[in-house]
Order: C-alpha cells, then structure tokens, then sequence
C-alpha cells in the first residue's frame, strides 16, 4: 500500500499519538496523568483514532458494497436494494449506517467478517459495534476525560488498538484513479468504488461519500485527506445508481400475501390434531392470562397443517385474525411480514384511522426502513385498533408460521424486534406491552431456531415440542376406511414426517 493513500496516513498519525501513551501495561497510570495534566494530548490521541477508525470503516463498507455491485451477485435482490437505500440514502449514513452496509455486504467466511464477530468478552459486541458505541458516547460527551471515565477509556484504547490492526484488510490493496473512477485494486481483480469516492474536483484528492442532503436534492462528499467537504447535484453521479433501485422497492413494498392454496392444502393434511386444535382455539379466546403462545416441534410434525385448522377454526367462530406463512422466499422476512400483517389489518376494517391523516398517509404507502415499518405496526395497535361488533370476540388473534425460515430468509432480523422501542438513533430503549386483548402464536423448527422472547409464555405438553400423531388419532381419522392395524402403525411412525 502507498504511503500517500488517505490509509497510510491515518493509521501514521494514530500511531504517532499512541506511542506517546506507552505500553498497555502502564496504560492506567499514564491516562490518569493526562487527565489531570494534558487532556489536549489525550483528545489528540482519540481524535485521531476515530478519524482512523472512521476511515476503515467507511471504506471497509465501500468496498464490500462495490464489490456485490460489480459481481452482479444472484443475492443482490430486492432485500439488498433495501438495505443499499436505507442505510445511504434515506438518512443521513452514520456510522451505524455503514456498519449495517459492511455486515450486509461482507462475503460469508472472508476476512472481511471477522471485524463483525461478536465477542463475549466484550459485552457480546463485535469490534466494529464498540467502534461506534465509544465514537458515539466520546462525541455526545456520555465518555468525558475525566477519572469517572477511566475504566472505559482504557477499554477504548484497546478497541482502536483493534481497530488500527484492520489494516491488515486493506494491505493486499491499492487506491487507483483510472480516469472515470476510483477503483480499489487488489491481485484478484478491481473494485470500482464510483460514485460513494469520487475525485476532488479542484485538489484530486479522494472525497468520500457523506450523504443526501436538502430534501435529497444535494449530495455531499468529504476529503479523506483535508476534511473539506464538496457539494454535488445527486443526478451527477447518484441518481443512476439509486432511482433504479427506488423504483424497484418501491413497486415491490409490502404487499398482502395470498395463502389461499396453502391453507386448502394443509387442511386436507390436517388429521388427528383434535386435542392440539382445541388447545389453541381456547387459549385464542380467553380474555386474561399469557398472550403469547409458542408452537414448535422437529420439522415435519405438521405445524403448518395445525396454524391452517387454526385459521378456519377462528373464521368460522367469527374471531378476527392475521396471519403468515413463512417460506424460503425473499419476501417472507419478517419486515414483509409485518406488511402483509397492515394491509391485512386494514382490509379487515380493524383499524380507525379516519381521523390520524398521517397514520393513514403512511399504512398507504408503508415505510421501508424496517424500524419505521415496527413503529408503525405499533402504533396502529396500541392506538387504532378496533374489533368490529360483527365479530363474536374481542380479541386479535396474530401468528407467524415458520419463524425458523423467516429467520434463514433475513437473519438481522428477531421477532423480538417487534415488541422493542426504539429512539431516534435506531437504538433499543424500551420494550413495547402490546394490548392485552392481541393472541400472539409463534411455529418454528425445534434445533433451527431460538425463540427470542423472554417473559411469561403458554405452556403446553401437547405443543411444546409437537410429537407426532397419535395411533389413536390415526385410528379415528381413518375410521371411514378400515384400515389394518399394521397400515395404522406405520402410518404414525412415517406419518409424522408426511406434512410440515
């Protein structure tokens, strides 16, 4: 790597800065000193580790986002488009911003991830999260220089430590301007890096990509090297890149799912669970106890079958209820699921927004960041539902099928991210009580899949785990027919594994 590269020189001025602290060994001693007698010095040396840090994670993040965009990836479906505007265009990146692009981008099992394993001995946060937890406190003032904060400053010493041995990443590498953009060179090939690095107009210098502002109509990008920044129209550079993208998630967000010919076919496999149906249907219409009811067994016990039953057993006793069935498919992650769950809602006549033209405003054309999706979802329970007189209860029955395969489809997101608040950064503050007269039921796959959700649950022997068919169920069902005894025993050895 050149010397000259805007790399070189910040990790050069962190290290400047960090041998005048001295060995780890010492360390303790030697912050405690320049708090109470140079913490100009002190903050010289954080500045420039977090200018470095900064650095490398920016770029980190663009080269991994260049490298998915040049590849023409198979992955790059409508859930990355999502990610790329969400996290670049629709704000303002933070730094949280670009972590989310590194972890979204980065190539399963290449060096690159590891900067994202989570560590145990660090509060279960990987490197890049306590990069931009620290950066975040220390611009705030949360982490002062003061003896209060010593114990998290020599952490954070030891975090950019961490953070300068991220060179490693970049060593193999070049920065390269060959005339029409910035391209990160390395011996396996060339990563074009245009538009988020761009050249200087005036100084040639390299000026990274800050973010959209003035109602999106200003695009503004910073020198790695000076830190000036340089303002652009976005169709100079931007719009052809990201209005493709706008225009596909916007004729794709949310939708209602249609799982009429999965509710018909599992109802015709749906034999023997009489007992375990008669569960739910009475659990769904108490008006006090436990709101959430987890579902799971080894894969192939007829969870599936079993929510189907559940769907028309409440039908036809009038109780209002929204539900998915999850499978591999880009749209079933949970953010498409709480989509389908509004529009659902909405079709339903369970809603009262009349009077909230925001709220209406938004449920007509849905969020597409995941967090503004979750809020929404909230908020028209907690504040705009409403049970109509034709229905014989007042309660809402709502589950997800399959949270397993929700879980392969987008692994960033939980399901207890549905009963989390969040501030304005997009942090956790709270947990969200949903009313208490909302039926929540949860399927997954026992071994595939940790439910995420502390607190009071249902129990239940006979769904927790789902055991296969009973002969005696088998036998009732299949009654009609005279079946043998040897047909009925294997039927219930082999049959647990016949629908899922």
């Amino acid at each position: 790597m050149k010397d000259n590269t805007p790399i070189e020189r910040y990790l050069n001025r962190y290290r400047t800065f960090r041998e005048k602290l001295g060995k780890t060994e010492g360390l303790n001693e030697t912050l405690l000193q320049l708090i109470n007698e140079d913490r100009t010095e002190l903050n010289n040396y954080f500045m420039a580790g977090l200018g470095m840090g900064t650095l490398y994670l920016r770029l980190g993040a663009l080269i991994q986002l260049g490298r998915k965009l040049h590849d023409g990836d198979p992955t790059n479906d409508m859930m990355f488009m999502r990610q790329v505007l969400d996290n670049l265009r629709e704000v303002l990146p933070s730094d949280t911003n670009w972590r989310n692009m590194w972890q979204f981008c980065a190539v399963d099992g290449s060096e690159w991830t590891k900067p994202l394993e989570k560590k145990k001995s660090a509060n279960g946060q990987s490197l890049l999260e306590r990069f931009v937890t620290f950066r975040n406190k220390y611009a705030h003032g949360d982490i002062a220089l003061e003896e209060e904060s010593l114990k998290q400053l020599m952490k954070s010493v030891v975090m950019l430590d961490e953070m300068a041995e991220l060179k490693a990443l970049f060593a193999g590498g070049t920065l390269e301007h060959d005339g029409g953009g910035y391209l990160w060179k390395t011996n396996s090939g060339a990563v074009p890096l245009h538009p988020f690095l761009q050249k200087g107009e005036k100084d040639g210098l390299p000026y990274v990509f800050q973010g959209l502002y003035e109602g999106k109509q200003t695009a503004k990008l910073l020198n790695t090297f000076l830190g000036n920044e340089q303002s652009q129209k976005p169709e100079q550079h931007f719009d052809g890149l990201l209005e493709p993208f706008v225009k596909a998630v916007n004729s794709s967000v949310g939708q209602e799912f249609d799982h009429t010919s999965r509710l018909d076919y599992y109802n015709e496999c749906l034999i023997g669970r009489e007992k375990e149906l008669n569960e739910l249907v009475k659990w769904c219409g108490q008006e006090d106890g436990t709101t959430i009811f987890p579902v799971y067994s080894l894969a192939g016990m007829g969870k599936g079958a079993l929510m189907a039953g559940l769907v028309k057993e409440l039908h036809d006793n009038s109780v209002p209820t929204l539900y998915h069935f999850c499978g591999s498919g880009q749209f079933n992650n949970l953010q498409a699921v709480l989509y389908h769950f509004m529009y659902q809602a909405k079709r339903l006549n369970l809603l009262d927004i009349e009077k909230d033209s925001l709220v209406a405003r938004k449920l007509e054309r849905m969020p597409s960041r995941y967090v503004d999706a979750v809020h929404l979802f909230q908020k028209l329970l907690s504040e705009h539902l409403r049970i109509p007189k034709n229905y014989r209860s007042g309660n809402l029955v709502v589950f997800v099928d399959g949270l397993d395969d929700a879980a392969v489809s987008d692994s960033s997101k939980s399901i207890s991210d549905w009963f989390t608040t969040y501030d304005e950064e997009e942090k956790p503050d709270g947990e969200w009580t949903p009313p208490s007269n909302i039926k929540w039921v949860f399927t997954y796959r026992v071994g595939q899949y940790r439910f995420p959700l502390s607190g009071e649950h249902q129990n239940s022997e006979l769904l927790q785990p789902m055991p296969g068919i009973e002969f005696a169920a088998c036998a009732k069902a299949f009654e009609p027919f005279k079946p043998s005894d040897e047909f009925l025993d294997v039927f219930s050895e082999r049959g647990a594994v016949a629908v899922g």
